[in-house]
């Protein structure tokens, strides 16, 4: 996944490349050769989130680990953005 150039994805340091993981914790953006895990975002620092044509919007709110802003990720095939929906289903809305 790419994570697109945001004010919030440079404070995290997550522009380019990423791994984007959803699982009970939240959302964690682990770099693309290490593995090694950069930011996580609890599901409760994350107001809103949507999908749109290949790209997924992620609103953090200002308990965020950097502040509040914006996450753009694209998506790179079908495949992924259903997987990313089906994962936000699963988790974000207990």
């Amino acid at each position: 996944m790419k994570v697109l150039v945001t004010e919030l994805a440079k404070r995290c340091g997550l522009e380019g490349e990423h791994i984007l993981l959803i699982n009970s914790r939240g959302i964690i953006l682990k770099d693309l050769a290490t593995g090694k895990s950069m930011t996580t975002f609890v599901f409760s620092v994350v107001r809103n989130f949507e999908s749109r044509k290949g790209e997924f919007r992620f609103e953090i709110g200002r308990r965020g680990p950097k502040g509040e802003g914006l996450i753009w990720v694209k998506v790179m095939d079908s495949k992924g953005e259903n997987a990313i929906k089906a994962a936000i289903d699963l988790f974000a809305r207990k």
